[in-house]
């Protein structure tokens, strides 16, 4: 649908169309010639791999990042970190975050199971996906879910430990996702699948770790405190302004 809406705008505007594609698609090989007479002047994704698809179709695709407020999250104190936990009513234990729409395609389930003597999971959700809320919290007493409107969301990623990404399903979240990035922004260690963008982005970057089962996650999870930590380091150059900036400078040089 993203095609046809690009290819009905280019007819209508009778101007160069860019878009953007936050998610991985799939191209059956006998629609390509279809798809391949609606295509756009050129397609920004946030993986390799979608670049790859595009490309296979025709399309001049090329791959951006995305940005984050870095001035809004930030680092937290240890004073800060607990005045935090006690406002919001978080145990003084290891806080385990997870942001994100409550779908199986979140593979909560293996989140749910990092919950242990010494963690305490976290997960914030909104109120769209409420038919989840019931099997959660059945499914773990060690939890603590808010599924409200947070108006400094950020204080909750200062208020935790680490945050666990588990999805595996391309259509789980955008494929770089928003939640990644603002957890690196406040320098947290980030423990995550391989999924989109994120190994495209981010090689070798020091408290981010990359796990592909269960296994690997449960021992990220053990050797949190020996971890070297410089999220926030990794994405300096992720700010507002500087992808804005790189996004226009990829326009311009691609539809010259």
């Amino acid at each position: 649908m993203s095609l046809l809406r690009s290819y009905l705008l280019k007819r209508q505007a009778g101007k160069p169309v860019v878009l953007i594609s936050l998610q991985r698609r799939y191209y059956p090989p006998p629609l390509k010639p279809l798809l391949k007479k609606l295509l756009p002047d050129l397609v920004l994704a946030l993986s390799n791999a979608s670049v790859a698809a595009l490309t296979s179709l025709g399309a001049k695709a090329t791959r951006i990042p995305l940005g984050v407020d870095l001035e809004r999250y930030r680092p937290a104190s240890p004073e800060t970190r607990a005045r935090l936990r006690e406002k919001y009513g978080l145990p003084q234990r290891k806080i385990l975050l997870h942001v994100g729409h409550l779908t199986r395609r979140r593979n909560l389930d293996a989140f749910l199971q990092l919950a242990g003597p010494r963690t305490h999971l976290l997960m914030v959700s909104s109120t769209s996906t409420r038919h989840e809320i019931a099997h959660i919290k059945q499914a773990c007493a060690n939890l603590t879910l808010i599924d409200k409107y947070i108006e400094s969301i950020e204080e909750i990623y200062q208020a935790s430990d680490a945050y666990v990404f588990p999805t595996l399903d391309d259509k789980g979240a955008i494929e770089l996702p928003l939640s990644i990035l603002e957890a690196m922004a406040t320098n947290l260690p980030v423990i995550t699948t391989p999924f989109g963008g994120i190994p495209d982005v981010f090689r070798e970057v020091a408290g981010l770790v990359i796990c592909t089962d269960a296994v690997q996650f449960t021992a990220a999870i053990d050797r949190l405190d020996e971890l070297e930590v410089c999220t926030r380091q990794a994405i300096v150059n992720f700010s507002w302004q500087d992808v804005a900036t790189e996004i226009i400078r990829t326009i311009e040089a691609n539809l010259q």
